[in-house]
C-alpha cells in the first residue's frame, strides 16, 4: 500500500514558476509533439521537486514523464482520478501526433491539456 502524504506549503517562487509551467502548457502547440514534451516535462520536474524531492522511494535519478508523476501524485496525495485519465489521454495523442498529426489527436491533446492544466491548479489552491 502507498504511503499518503500531506501536501508540501508552497512558497510564492515554487508557486510563480508552477504557474509559468502551467502558463507553457496551455500555450504549447499540440502540433509539434516535440515542443509540447519539453513543455510537459518541465512542468514535471517543477512538480517532482516540489512534492518528492525526500521521497527518493518514488523515483530514480531521471525526471519522470508528467503522466509518471501524475499517477505518482494520485496514489500519494489524493490527485483527482480524472486528471490522471486526461494526462494518460495528452500523452497517447503526443506520441500519435508523432505519427500522425491531424485534428482529431490535435482536439484529444488540446481538450486533455487543459484538464490537466485546470486539476493541477485546482490542487494546489486546495487546502492540504
Amino acid at each position: 500500500m502507498t504511503q499518503k502524504l500531506k501536501k508540501p506549503p508552497l512558497d510564492g517562487k515554487n508557486r510563480k514558476e508552477i504557474e509559468c509551467a502551467l502558463d507553457e502548457i496551455e500555450e504549447m502547440d499540440v502540433s509539434n509533439p516535440a515542443a509540447s514534451e519539453v513543455a510537459l516535462d518541465n512542468l514535471a520536474s517543477l512538480l517532482r521537486k516540489l512534492f518528492f524531492a525526500d521521497q527518493r522511494q518514488y523515483f530514480t535519478r531521471r525526471t519522470p514523464s508528467l503522466y509518471d508523476l501524475v499517477e505518482k501524485m494520485h496514489k500519494v496525495y489524493d490527485l483527482e482520478e480524472s486528471i490522471l485519465d486526461a494526462a494518460y489521454e495528452l500523452k497517447t495523442a503526443l506520441e500519435d501526433s508523432y505519427i500522425e498529426t491531424n485534428e482529431m489527436t490535435q482536439e484529444k491533446a488540446q481538450s486533455s491539456r487543459g484538464v490537466v492544466v485546470q486539476g493541477i491548479k485546482n490542487f494546489l489552491e486546495a487546502e492540504s
